[in-house]
């Protein structure tokens, strides 16, 4: 007797890879690796304490979306009723404030941050195990160069020229 496949086992099943998969998923490492590359600058003082790893991230989060939903990738919001109860308590503060539009942009920051954390989670769950390893390396390096500068830093407060 054959098996038959229902209507719901044929939409998730994975699609075979294609160039533009392979492609987004290209794009997608060099978005990691940027990301932690970017993520250690400090010479670029911009306002509400944003950076240019924000920037960054905002112009590629849709395409790390596209990628994964190209891949049919799962994608699980952990803390979300959590999440709630902070962003509730933040729009009560709001009207409360001194400064309410600080507020929201504290609320907004509050997002983008869980929507970027569920991201990064999901593409390091999708990638090969080789490609996540290379990844993970180039993170550990960027980490351990950057709490040596920090002890540079600590050590000889003149290390960067300030």
């Amino acid at each position: 007797m054959e098996s038959q496949q229902s209507p719901l086992n044929l939409l998730t099943a994975a699609r075979p890879p294609s160039r533009l998969t392979t492609m987004l998923r290209l794009i997608v490492a060099i978005y990691v690796l940027g990301t932690v590359i970017l993520s250690v600058e400090q010479f670029l003082k911009l306002p509400s304490n944003l950076s240019l790893v924000d920037f960054w991230s905002l112009l590629f989060l849709p395409i790390c979306w596209w990628y994964l939903i190209r891949i049919r990738q799962p994608v699980r919001f952990p803390y979300v009723l959590g999440m709630w109860f902070i962003l509730l308590g933040s729009f009560i503060g709001t009207f409360f404030s001194f400064d309410p539009l600080a507020s929201i942009v504290f609320i907004a920051k509050e997002v983008y941050l869980y929507i970027w954390f569920v991201t990064l989670t999901a593409v390091f769950a999708s990638l090969e195990s080789s490609l996540l390893r290379r990844v993970l390396l180039v993170w550990t390096m960027v980490v351990v160069l950057h709490g040596v500068m920090l002890v540079a830093e600590f050590v000889s407060p003149t290390f960067m020229g300030s």
